[in-house]
C-alpha cells in the first residue's frame, strides 16, 4: 500500500467511527438540550476516549493483542510505517484495554463510561452525569458488584481516557505540523473540526 492509500483508509475508518460517535452522543441523556456548540465542544473532546473504549472490549490480556479501529495487522504496521506519530497510540490501546479487562468491564458499563465522558466536557450537564452514575450504580448492584464501590473504578477510569486523548491529539498535531515528512497529506474537514479545532 502506498502512504496516500494508507492515510485514505484510516480517513475511512475515522468516518466510520465517528458516524457511530454522533449516534451514540444523539441518545445520550441532556446533549440535545445543550446548545449546538456545546454538543459539537463535547463530541471533540470525547470522540477517540469513546472509540478506544469501544475497542478495548476486544483487547486480549494474555496476548496483549488489540483491535485497532478494525483494520488489518497490516494495514496498521503500514500505518506506523509511513505515520511513526501513530506508534504512540499504541500504548493507549494497552492501557486502557488493560484496565477494561482486568476490570471486566462490560457492554452496559462501557455505555455508561462512553455517555460520563461525553457529559463531563460540559459544565451544563452536572445533573445528567449524577443521573447516570446514580443509573449506574444501580446497575453494579444488581449485578451484585458491590455498587458504589465498582462504580467508584469505573469513574476513575474517566481520567486514563482523558490521557489517551491528550495522546491521540499529539500524534495528529505531529502529523499536521511536520506534514512535509507525511507526503503531504490531507485531513479532510471533518477531522480537522473533530481533532483540532478544539
Amino acid at each position: 500500500m502506498s502512504p496516500l492509500e494508507v492515510w485514505e483508509a484510516i480517513m475511512e475508518q475515522f468516518q466510520v467511527n465517528a458516524r457511530a460517535v454522533l449516534k451514540f452522543t444523539k441518545k445520550v441523556p441532556g446533549v440535545r438540550q445543550l446548545p449546538i456548540d456545546s454538543q459539537i465542544m463535547m463530541v471533540q473532546q470525547a470522540m477517540y476516549p469513546i472509540v478506544l473504549l469501544t475497542y478495548s472490549l476486544d483487547y486480549d490480556l494474555v496476548t496483549g493483542d488489540y483491535n485497532y479501529f478494525s483494520l488489518s495487522h497490516d494495514e496498521e504496521a503500514y500505518i506506523q510505517s509511513y505515520f511513526t506519530p501513530f506508534k504512540m497510540l499504541v500504548q493507549t490501546f494497552h492501557i486502557l484495554g488493560n484496565i477494561v479487562q482486568r476490570l471486566k468491564v462490560d457492554d452496559i458499563e462501557s455505555a455508561f463510561l462512553c455517555g460520563l465522558c461525553l457529559l463531563s466536557q460540559s459544565n451544563d450537564t452536572d445533573d445528567y452525569q449524577e443521573a447516570l452514575v446514580a443509573a449506574l450504580t444501580v446497575y453494579c448492584e444488581r449485578k451484585a458488584l458491590v455498587g458504589k464501590d465498582r462504580v467508584g473504578l469505573l469513574l476513575l477510569r474517566l481520567c486514563e481516557m482523558l490521557r489517551c486523548n491528550q495522546i491521540h491529539l499529539k500524534a495528529i498535531i505531529n502529523i499536521q505540523m511536520n506534514s512535509s515528512e507525511y507526503y503531504n497529506v490531507q485531513m479532510p474537514q471533518l477531522f480537522q473540526e473533530t481533532f483540532l479545532n478544539t
